[in-house]
């Protein structure tokens, strides 16, 4: 599958593995519009040092067979290790992942400008000296060579997946995670945008700080997850031949109004006029319904998979 979406650094990551065995990846994504962000006080963040309460890992793991070998923290004997491994399983089933700081990523448009934890893909080349080593970030969608010395500046831990055993995610696994992530409550990014937003506006007297975009403008970045329930209403689509166009419009709704809330942000940072609080939150009502509604159509494609997975049973059953 040819993916050109930038969702979650991680997961987009995995998703690259999958598709180099051309596993289906798009289960993957699925429960990434609850995946954990930052929030303190200087306002929302992409990146969290937080454990995020989802076990994305563990998911992965149940839903394709994926196996993870980790050598965690920045120290450099971490890193030799991971590399150390990687070369010897040259030519296998295995790659590696590092999280990277971007600030020393040559690459990267934060490249010296800012420091952003990062997943990338590694994989050995065989060569020796100068070492080079194969990078691909499918986040940022960049490919090329990258000497070792430059990896371990910007090393901040890293480990290897197996993907020899990896395989297609079953109905039963499928249903099962879909059915329990479109059945969580709306999700934090609305509750957080609004609460900085109305803090801000009336500790300034009704009106708009210029620093409000600032402490906001990452939650652009972070509505890009909600590109997960246009994966999923896709990939239920395709196998029970359900009509999800409701759901896609609600998503194509969904992320062009995160867009628009952040011009409408901006604005008000920007015209010195009092801000309407109670039109802010209709906005955000607007967006948790369109939220809402691709929630209900990917429950109502649910049913009709179970349906057609119990059919399927009873007849192997009964050839049986």
């Amino acid at each position: 599958m040819i993916r050109t979406d930038s969702i979650h650094c991680l997961l987009d990551c995995w998703a690259e593995i999958l598709d180099m065995k051309n596993i289906d990846y798009r289960p993957l994504y699925s429960g990434i519009w609850n995946a954990q962000f930052g929030v303190t006080e200087a306002g929302i963040s992409y990146y969290t040092s937080m454990q995020d309460p989802m076990d994305w890992p563990e998911r992965c793991s149940r839903l394709f067979g994926l196996s993870f070998t980790h050598w965690c923290g920045p120290e450099l004997a971490n890193m030799e290790c991971l590399t150390e491994y990687l070369r010897h399983q040259e030519g296998g089933e295995v790659a590696g992942i590092m999280y990277m700081d971007l600030y020393l990523m040559p690459y990267s448009v934060h490249y010296q400008v800012k420091h952003v934890p990062h997943s990338i893909l590694v994989s050995y080349t065989g060569q020796p000296e100068p070492e080079a080593w194969h990078i691909k970030d499918p986040y940022f969608q960049w490919e090329g060579m990258l000497p070792v010395d430059v990896l371990a500046r910007g090393f901040l831990m890293g480990f290897a997946v197996d993907f020899a055993d990896s395989h297609p995610a079953d109905n039963a696994a499928v249903s099962s995670l879909f059915k329990q992530d479109t059945g969580s409550s709306p999700g934090q990014l609305a509750i957080e945008t609004e609460r900085l937003v109305s803090e801000a506006v009336r500790q300034h007297g009704g009106y708009a700080p210029e620093l409000l975009l600032v402490s906001v403008q990452e939650a652009g970045t972070v509505a890009k997850r909600f590109i997960g329930y246009q994966y999923i209403l896709d990939y239920l689509a395709e196998r029970t031949g359900c009509d999800t166009a409701a759901g896609t419009d609600a998503v194509h709704l969904l992320r062009k109004g995160w867009e628009s809330l952040m011009l409408v942000i901006a604005r008000f940072c920007i015209v010195r006029q009092p801000v309407d609080l109670e039109g802010f939150r209709r906005k955000l009502d607007k967006l948790e319904g369109y939220e809402q509604a691709a929630k209900q159509e990917i429950s109502r494609a649910l049913f009709l998979l179970a349906d057609q997975h119990a059919v399927h049973d009873h007849q192997a059953m009964l050839g049986g």
